[in-house]
């Protein structure tokens, strides 16, 4: 369902509940992470809980949807594609090793593609997004992220005109100042794993990390650290 940023404020003071503000990166990241080893495996089960306690309320911007339903198929296909990879790389192996008996022996019983993990996982991101509040457009937000997109205030860099990031920063950091001048005392997290442009949670670009130690909502990189925070 879609709010305006007065009316999800309203939502959430009156369902107060742990509110989890989602970059795009981060939910693709849920697929990604059965091919790519800096992700914490973790977060395949951080989903699930996520979709099935109802003890949180997600938030999307509505650019995040959007930059969600471009970027799904690729998402899912390069997953496909590396275990597929995979598949290969162990049957070779397996070659291999049957040449050195001595060592040992491998049994496949599946494939590591055989076990549709990046299909799950595809269907865990959809229904994240799903189950979200979404956020809409608010002009003095959109306002204020093109001013820093000008000014090449993080999460905006000097020669990137892309105001997508700044936008949907700017929409969460007002639902923040606004759930906590309505005195909602419940954890607010944002996750993002886009390092270049917001940093990392332990040294993010100044101002973010200011900007949200004010409004005390923690800043993190993957699921199973928000988890942790509510």
């Amino acid at each position: 369902m879609k709010y305006d940023l007065q009316g999800l404020c309203n939502h959430l003071v009156n369902d107060p509940k742990p509110v989890i503000m989602l970059d795009t990166c981060v939910i693709l990241d849920v697929i990604r992470t059965c091919i790519r080893e800096d992700l914490n495996h973790c977060t395949v089960g951080s989903v699930r809980k996520l979709l099935t306690n109802n003890s949180t309320n997600l938030v999307i911007h509505e650019i995040v949807e959007e930059e969600f339903d471009r970027n799904l198929t690729k998402v899912f296909f390069e997953a496909q594609k590396r275990l597929e990879g995979a598949d290969k790389l162990l049957k070779h192996f397996k070659n291999c090793l049957d040449q050195a008996p001595e060592l040992g022996s491998l049994s496949l019983i599946k494939k590591p593609s055989e076990f549709r993990l990046h299909s799950s996982l595809e269907a865990h991101a959809r229904d994240l997004v799903n189950q979200a509040l979404v956020l809409e457009a608010d002009s003095t937000c959109n306002n204020q992220a093109m001013t820093r997109v000008l000014q090449s205030v993080p999460p905006a860099t000097r020669g990137k005109n892309e105001p997508a990031d700044c936008a949907i920063y700017m929409h969460y950091l007002a639902l923040a100042n606004k759930l906590r001048r309505h005195n909602f005392d419940e954890p607010i997290v944002f996750i993002s794993s886009n390092k270049a442009d917001f940093g990392e949670p332990r040294s993010p670009r100044q101002p973010i990390g200011k900007e949200l130690s004010e409004l005390n909502v923690h800043f993190v990189n993957n699921l199973p650290w928000a988890l942790s925070k509510i």
